[in-house]
């Protein structure tokens, strides 16, 4: 079985149990937050091409597990690399012409 067919078959947000339940022995610590990093890393990258319930999905599970303090924060990051939302985001941070017609 692939993990992509595992994710259709359990759905996303149970796939932690059920990889879980199949765990080889433990990594390292190091190794395992190395992983960690560069799967962050990697789903920054493809973000923009993740469906929008994926997308929401794993927002949701980070600002579970880093708490809600970080929801905002997070939020713009996300936007600002988006290729969704970039375009906008540079739009709305453009200057105004002044009243003077300068």
């Amino acid at each position: 079985m692939t993990l992509q067919h595992d994710t259709e078959q359990v759905g996303f947000t149970t796939l932690p149990v059920a990889l879980s339940l199949r765990a080889g022995p433990a990594l390292p610590t190091d190794v395992s937050d190395r992983f960690s990093k560069i799967l962050g890393q990697a789903m920054v990258h493809c973000w923009s091409r993740l469906p929008r319930d994926v997308q929401h999905d794993l927002f949701e599970a980070t600002v579970t597990a880093e708490g809600e303090a970080i929801r905002q924060q997070l939020a713009v990051f996300l936007h600002g690399t988006h290729a969704r939302t970039l375009g906008s985001l540079q739009a709305r941070a453009m200057p105004e012409p002044d009243s003077l017609g300068g």
